[in-house]
């Protein structure tokens, strides 16, 4: 699926947040390629969305929330992911979305509430229409927008019934996401799927990390030697550090940089891009590059854009403000801004400029988006000696 539009409200700190991830009309100079749909070219869809701002503005929460909001589309429920501000409140979420595979156009509301502990689906409701071949997204949502909605009947909903309910729309359409979020509690073992294991990516990977790493070999259990259950990283002194796929554990990770480390996960990631490129995938990668150089971050990125699916989107975290010099329009960005509220509001720069504007850094580093972090507290911080007190 691709996500066309989406509105959160009383998740986490997001409150009337609005991201729409169309674009009215074809952008020249664009170096993100397939940004349409195959079926309907005049219907024009963001495939990158780089996501940046200050410390805790919600870039963490945003991917949980959407990872969230598609296990409930898939009837499941999502209670380590989704989060409800005022627990006094319901909570609300709009997808608008696109399955390319069946060219359908689906609205989803979804309204939660706090019981105890848990954060329930209370209801929903869903409409849909097939997208033509001259449809733009506006004459497509116009479209929408004369549909009956079918919504949930019963006091607290099913996402099963959900979930049922865009397969008939469907008919054999799968979703299919990859999130990896980067978590406060997590375990030392990165987030790695060995189904998706490419040992010759992961190599070249690890090793412009680290230089110092000579060669990656697989390993295999006996009753399936073509399945990978390990791989061993071997350093130029023969150290090495073995990374377990099927017992999740990492031996001498000590030996590991820590962005060497994030790097597995990376790899990893890298692998799932290529082997899903025939599907209609959302990829989410959060601030795994945090401890590598920009350039090695800038390259590595260049390659997930590269490999994409051509149906596919990939969402990316950042701090780095060197990724605004990347050879991408304004569209591919997204800021994300917390009010002294403590609400947090998106802000998209292709709707401050009327022209293709590739000088965007200018426009980060003199604040125009209020998205800078207020380091005043830290400017007018002083210390004294305990012999002047």
């Amino acid at each position: 699926m691709l996500f066309t539009k989406f509105e959160l409200n009383n998740l986490y700190s997001f409150n009337n947040l609005v991201v729409d991830m169309t674009l009215p009309k074809k952008r020249n100079a664009n170096t993100v390629d397939h940004e349409y749909l195959k079926n309907s070219p005049a219907f024009h869809v963001k495939r990158l969305c780089i996501i940046s701002g200050a410390n805790a503005t919600g870039k963490t929460s945003l991917g949980k929330t959407l990872c969230g909001l598609q296990n409930v589309l898939r009837g499941r429920i999502a209670q380590n992911m989704l989060k409800i501000h005022d627990k006094n409140s319901h909570a609300t979420a709009r997808l608008e979305f696109v399955t390319p595979e069946s060219d359908t156009l689906h609205e989803v509301w979804l309204e939660f509430a706090q019981k105890d502990t848990e954060v329930l689906l209370s209801s929903y409701k869903h409409r849909h229409i097939p997208i033509a071949k001259r449809d733009s997204a506006g004459t497509a949502r116009a479209k929408l927008a004369t549909q009956e909605y079918k919504a949930s009947d019963t006091p607290v909903a099913s996402p099963l019934d959900l979930a049922q309910e865009i397969k008939n729309a469907n008919s054999s359409v799968v979703q299919s996401w990859r999130y990896a979020i980067s978590l406060t509690d997590t375990e030392d073992f990165p987030n790695l799927s060995n189904h998706s294991f490419n040992v010759g990516a992961t190599e070249k990977i690890l090793m412009s990390f680290d230089p110092t790493i000579k060669e990656i070999k697989t390993l295999s259990a006996d009753d399936e030697p073509d399945t990978p259950s390990a791989y061993k990283i071997i350093f130029a002194n023969n150290d090495t550090v073995q990374v377990d796929l099927t017992n999740k554990d990492i031996t001498n990770k000590d030996r590991l940089s820590k962005g060497t480390h994030e790097a597995i996960e990376v790899a990893d990631f890298i692998s799932s891009l290529d082997k899903m490129r025939p599907y209609s995938t959302t990829f989410f990668l959060d601030e795994k590059m945090a401890h590598v150089h920009s350039d090695l971050e800038i390259s590595i990125l260049n390659k997930m854009i590269g490999i994409l699916g051509e149906e596919s989107q990939l969402f990316y975290t950042t701090h780095n403000t060197d990724v605004l010099d990347m050879n991408l329009l304004p569209h591919a960005y997204l800021f994300l801004v917390r009010s002294e509220a403590g609400c947090v509001s998106a802000v998209q720069p292709e709707h401050f400029f009327t022209k293709n504007d590739r000088t965007l850094r200018s426009y980060v580093e003199n604040d125009v988006f209020k998205t800078r972090p207020n380091a005043d507290l830290i400017d007018n911080l002083e210390f004294h000696d305990e012999k002047d007190q």
